[in-house]
C-alpha cells in the first residue's frame, strides 16, 4: 500500500485524467515555511493506472513528515528521497513521466 496511515493532508483533493486509464491525484495545502519545507506547502501526489477495471495506486510523492526526509516517493515498496522535488507541481510532472514510462500501452 502507497502512503503513511499515520499523517493526512487535509487540502483539496484535485484528479488529473490522462486519458482513460492513468489519472493523477494530488493533494495540496499550505503550512508555515520551516527549513525542511521551505516552500511552505505539504502536499502528496498519487499516480493511478486503471488495472482490472479498477484505478489502483502505483506511484506517490509527497513531503508528509513521516518519513523524516523531506520529499520522498513510494513506489514498489520502496521510500526513497527526492530532495529535488519541492512542490506539487514538479511532483506531478515526475508521477505523469513515471505512469506514461510503465503503462505506455495505457496512454
Amino acid at each position: 500500500m502507497l502512503g503513511s496511515a499515520l499523517v493526512t493532508c487535509t487540502g483539496v483533493t484535485t484528479t488529473y485524467l490522462i486519458g482513460d486509464h492513468l489519472q493523477l491525484k494530488r493533494k495540496a495545502r499550505t503550512v508555515p515555511k520551516t527549513e525542511q519545507n521551505p516552500a511552505g506547502i505539504l502536499f502528496a501526489v498519487v499516480g493511478q493506472a486503471r488495472l482490472r477495471d479498477q484505478f489502483r495506486d502505483v506511484i506517490r510523492i509527497d513531503n508528509y513528515p513521516h518519513h523524516d526526509m523531506g520529499t520522498h516517493v513510494h513506489v514498489n515498496g520502496r521510500v526513497l528521497h527526492l530532495p529535488e522535488i519541492v512542490d506539487p507541481n514538479r511532483a506531478m510532472e515526475y508521477v505523469e513521466h513515471y505512469l506514461k514510462q510503465k503503462y505506455p500501452e495505457l496512454v
